[in-house]
């Protein structure tokens, strides 16, 4: 398995499935690929392409996204840091985006860390990297302060980079 993301890149884990390949992006339903040479898949709809600069010293450190509009590279992430429920609490709270004048809330329930949008039901979150989460709705990097407790966190969607939610609680 290999994690990785970008600024602009969603996080992808992808997996070795028999002789294929697959890519789940920020939480969605993973996607087999088909393979295009040594180092490079594509996706079956669409012109995306992963491409995996070869490493004669090691594993694959990083993946590059291939569109018709240019390429983005992002670093492979490390494996997540498995979070106890106590630390799952540290995310939990309301927190404000500005931008977006809404109110979204961060819940653990039974163990898993949820985020609910209003009018919506909530979506499991799930850990890439520390204070790194992502699902359905997006990537979500959570900022920490001087305290080092979590302070807010910028939402990164297929259509938007970098939304800042502030924590309105705790």
């Amino acid at each position: 398995e290999l994690r990785a993301a970008g600024s602009s890149l969603p996080v992808v884990i992808l997996t070795a499935r028999d002789s294929s390949l697959a890519a789940e992006f920020s939480g969605r339903t993973p996607s087999v690929m088909a393979r295009k040479s040594d180092s490079s898949f594509a996706f079956p709809l669409g012109n995306v392409e992963l491409a995996f600069p070869l490493n004669p010293a090691g594993p694959v450190g990083e993946v590059a996204v291939v569109t018709r509009t240019g390429t983005e590279r992002g670093p492979r992430l490390a494996e997540p840091p498995s979070l106890s429920p106590a630390d799952l609490v540290k995310y939990a709270g309301t927190y404000w985006s500005d931008e977006l004048q809404v109110s979204y809330s961060v819940e653990v329930t039974a163990g898993k860390l949820f985020v609910h949008k209003p009018g919506a039901s909530g979506v499991e979150l799930k850990l890439f990297a520390p204070d790194l989460f992502a699902a359905n709705v997006g990537k979500l990097s959570f900022r920490r302060g001087s305290d080092g407790n979590v302070s807010g966190f910028r939402l990164s969607t297929s259509r938007s980079e970098g939304i800042e939610f502030v924590r309105k609680d705790g």
